[in-house]
């Protein structure tokens, strides 16, 4: 348990501005995440490696008028290590372990659009569209079908918790009083 990671990150990109009122990106980052304990499960392997990933981006902002703004960007996501939370079974109780995928993707598209039709009022629409696959891993996964007992290869599959499409609606309204400003808000997922 005493043990240390480390791990040069950074990120470099470009940006256009062909007028006052569009900009365009292209990005490269490269991430690192030290390794993932699992305390108190009493399991057998409690950590996962450490995490990866270099991060491709590109991308488009464009205003119309003062009061529109559309942005699109593409990305890709190329993991090494995945930390991936997984349940298992220790006892009587549910676990969750942290394993690690060897190689996984992550390539999408995000679209958004704000609206401010007055001061006070924002408007917001997200959507995303991220399809995940596990490129490479060793991670068996128990099956009981009450035909067969057994274990299957994960490779293929999409990664836990992304999922493919995310809609996101945002309104909000701010007060303007003397001592600053409030801000409601609501959201729909």
């Amino acid at each position: 348990y005493d043990d240390s990671w480390s791990a040069v990150t950074g990120t470099a990109g470009v940006q256009w501005d062909p007028d006052s009122s569009t900009m365009a990106y292209a990005r490269y980052s490269r991430g690192y995440k030290a390794f993932g304990f699992s305390a108190g499960g009493f399991l057998a392997v409690p950590k996962a490696k450490e995490e990866t990933v270099n991060s491709y981006e590109v991308g488009v902002k464009k205003n119309f008028g003062s009061n529109i703004q559309l942005n699109l960007s593409a990305f890709y996501l190329d993991y090494r290590d995945l930390q991936a939370p997984v349940t298992v079974r220790v006892g009587a109780t549910n676990v969750t372990q942290f394993v690690n995928i060897a190689k996984s993707e992550s390539l999408g598209l995000e679209v958004s659009g704000i609206w401010q039709p007055i001061r006070n009022v924002r408007l917001t629409l997200d959507y995303g569209y991220n399809p995940t696959k596990i490129k490479k891993s060793s991670l068996l996964v128990d099956v009981n079908d009450n035909i067969n007992t057994g274990a299957i290869s994960v490779v293929g599959n999409d990664l836990p918790q992304a999922p493919e499409h995310k809609l996101a609606l945002n309104g909000s309204y701010t007060f303007e009083m003397d001592p600053g400003s409030l801000t409601l808000s609501a959201t729909y997922l």
